[in-house]
């Protein structure tokens, strides 16, 4: 994003990346982010933490920023709403879209947030000899 590493102000929570790894950060800056159109816009001034990594997106919006625009996310459809001064802002992804994003930063590596399908959850395994016991004592 090419952001002067002398306006990074030190970070004092260290970061937890996507696979559980620490990741060290460079810093953080406050950025405005917006959102609408000139009809109906808003602005809130959110905190980043700077890595440097290899990602497709220049920023991961999370949990600090949808609660200071007070969005609500609903990931099936894709969709971010929040409330504006005219109305509501409708934010929609395109899932197609981020993936051919992907594809073309990373061929042929596996990005961060790639879900393994072929991953089963081990059998339950049944205890021989234990039953569920049944209380009816009734509460007073």
């Amino acid at each position: 994003m090419n952001i002067d590493r002398n306006l990074l102000q030190p970070a004092d929570i260290p970061l937890i990346g996507f696979g559980g790894k620490r990741v060290n950060d460079l810093g953080m800056i406050t950025l405005p982010v917006s959102f609408g159109d000139l009809s109906n816009p808003r602005t809130e001034s959110i905190t980043f933490n700077v890595v440097e990594m290899n990602y497709p997106y220049n920023a991961i919006f999370g949990r600090g920023l949808i609660n200071k625009f007070e969005a609500i996310v609903h990931q099936l459809y894709l969709c971010m709403k929040m409330p504006a001064i005219k109305g509501v802002i409708t934010v929609r992804g395109n899932q197609q879209f981020a993936r051919d994003i992907e594809r073309g930063v990373a061929p042929g590596q596996r990005n961060i947030h790639l879900v393994e399908a072929d991953k089963k959850p081990p059998p339950l395994k049944e205890q021989k000899g234990t039953k569920k016991k049944h209380s009816n004592k009734s509460a007073k």
